[in-house]
């Protein structure tokens, strides 16, 4: 039962629209609308672009809606998004900039892009009541090329070669060291002017595009997911909202605080 002073979040997965849906009637959606509206904080991952540069679509997905859109967004109750993941870029650098300056007009804060590295890596903030939050978003794997421009924040998952000790060599995954100091001063100085940090992780995890049912879906959380949140909890976020596999993942209490591992879509 909400009291005077309680400070409601709601957090969504993954965002990617393809058609207004405030417009629906149904009694589950429109409870649904409620309950994002009614929060001080409505989260989401906005896994797609807008941006008025149809013109600039490349790759095989290009998840995008215009300008317009955003209003969509503000009706639906979201005022707070992470841009960190794998279609942030689906229109290039310059859709990029036209998605930041849409959701800037229309009120929406983000974080985990930016017109540098640097802005990409800074995260927001917002004041509810006395109670100021922060959120801070990275996406993985990802290679930033060029810092100086529009660009997403990110850690680098290169391919690393194990020898055994029957001397053969195994080839695994291994998060950049250098990108994950990254991750964790921009927690600690989030932390500085918050009280509450939000830190959002998109880990671009494809073991369901080759699932023939919904069971085979991997279900469990990566040993380096586990260790990418711990880290960020050590640092100081207070709770940690991830996302990027599509389906439903754990959760998770360490030194007391949440970890969604995937709030799916």
């Amino acid at each position: 039962i909400e009291k005077e002073g309680d400070i409601i979040l709601t957090a969504v997965g993954d965002m990617i629209y393809n058609e207004e849906i405030s417009q629906f009637t149904e009694p589950y959606y429109k409870n649904l609308y409620r309950i994002l509206q009614d929060a001080r904080i409505s989260y989401g991952n906005l896994e797609m672009s807008l941006n008025e540069k149809p013109e600039l679509q490349r790759g095989t997905y290009q998840f995008g809606m215009g300008r317009e859109f955003a209003w969509e967004i503000v009706k639906l109750g979201i005022n707070l998004v992470s841009l960190a993941n794998n279609h942030s870029l689906d229109y290039g650098t310059e859709g990029l900039k036209d998605c930041l300056r849409i959701l800037r007009q229309s009120g929406i804060r983000y974080a985990g892009a930016g017109l540098n590295l640097a802005q990409a890596r800074a995260g927001t903030s917002m004041q509810v009541f006395k109670t100021r939050f922060a959120l801070v978003s990275f996406y993985l794997p990802g290679r930033n090329t060029n810092p100086n421009e529009p660009s997403v924040a990110t850690l680098e998952f290169p391919k690393v070669l194990i020898k055994k000790p029957d001397d053969s060599v195994e080839s695994i995954n291994a998060v950049s060291e250098a990108d994950v100091k990254a991750m964790e001063d921009a927690i600690v100085l989030a932390k500085r002017s918050a009280d509450i940090v939000i830190f959002h992780l998109h880990i671009h995890d494809l073991s369901h595009s080759n699932a023939i049912t919904p069971l085979s879906v991997r279900s469990s959380v990566t040993p380096v997911h586990s260790l990418i949140a711990h880290k960020a909890v050590d640092a100081g976020a207070d709770i940690l909202i991830h996302n990027g596999p599509h389906v439903l993942r754990a959760i998770e209490f360490y030194k007391g605080k949440p970890i969604f591992y995937s709030l799916s879509n």
